[in-house]
């Protein structure tokens, strides 16, 4: 029987996958069957102008940076250049 931090982590994942599917789906057609180019050293899917967003900074494992805003998750970044999170938050 899970505990109740097992429940909680599923939990979360449960809710997070969802969001994930439309940044895994254009990451697989932009990439499937071609060579994977370098990455840019800063990564987001932010569409709003600069200032209409507040901005952070993450530091990941992976080594890049993230500057997120409001538009999408840290999490549909990530899987839209290719990687994928450890954890659901």
């Amino acid at each position: 029987v899970p505990d109740v931090p097992a429940e909680r982590l599923y939990t979360n994942w449960k809710s997070l996958i969802p969001s994930l599917l439309v940044p895994y789906l254009h990451y697989t057609l932009k990439t499937s069957g071609k060579p994977l180019t370098a990455t840019s050293t800063s990564i987001s899917l932010c569409t709003l102008p600069q200032v209409a967003c507040t901005w952070k900074s993450t530091k990941i494992l992976c080594l890049f940076f993230d500057h997120d805003c409001k538009c999408s998750t840290l999490m549909q970044v990530l899987v839209h250049f290719g990687l994928f999170p450890t954890a659901p938050s």
